[in-house]
């Protein structure tokens, strides 16, 4: 098979993926088995030449996640591609 559409085939699985977890999160999140007060601290993700940090209070309450686990990923939304 062509590397090219190899590459593309892989990309459309990883893309499934993408929409089947954020579907699992939204229904998840639905269902109220995320705790806020557990899901909403600070993060620190340390990458090789710099860091990326995520301070809590944007997910503080079940509505505020449910809201950000129910946004299109830009992958389902029309036109993408």
């Amino acid at each position: 098979m062509c590397t090219a559409v190899h590459d593309a085939l892989e990309d459309i699985e990883i893309a499934f993926r993408q929409l089947e977890f954020t579907i699992k999160l939204l229904s998840f999140c639905e269902l109220g088995h995320i705790d806020p007060s557990a899901f909403d601290t600070d993060h620190l993700v340390m990458l090789e030449k710099e860091n990326l940090h995520f301070p809590s209070g944007h997910f503080s309450t079940a509505d505020n996640i449910v809201r950000a686990a129910s946004d299109r990923p830009p992958f389902a939304q029309p036109g993408f591609m």
